[in-house]
């Protein structure tokens, strides 16, 4: 459990260094816009993982799985609505948190332990 604790660890720096990087090619308003597309999937990547490991069984699995997905696509319209963002680095911190979350699995699955 801890190694999928340490994933979300790891999403967060990469969320930061991305963030970082808008920060000083556009400023502090992509800066803002990446971490809050990053954050956006995190934050429910983090709850998936929290519920999953307390609660083992297929059925948990899905259903959370779906209260992941449901929530991420909730937060990017909260997100869309209430704030001005800059949508590129928006779009571009979304999918580096999703694709990290995804390559991290993939890793540590074809990894022998």
């Amino acid at each position: 459990m801890q190694k999928h604790y340490s994933h979300t660890i790891i999403q967060t720096c990469i969320a930061i260094i991305l963030s970082i990087a808008w920060l000083s090619f556009r400023g502090g308003m992509a800066f803002f816009s990446a971490f809050l597309g990053s954050i956006v999937w995190i934050i429910p990547n983090y709850f998936f993982i929290w519920k999953i490991f307390t609660q083992i069984n297929l059925k948990n699995f899905f259903i959370y799985e779906a209260l992941k997905l449901i929530s991420s696509a909730i937060l990017i319209v909260l997100a869309l609505k209430i704030f001005h963002l800059h949508l590129v680095a928006f779009l571009s911190g979304y999918i580096v948190a999703v694709l990290t979350s995804t390559l991290l699995l993939l890793m540590t699955g074809l990894r022998k332990e």
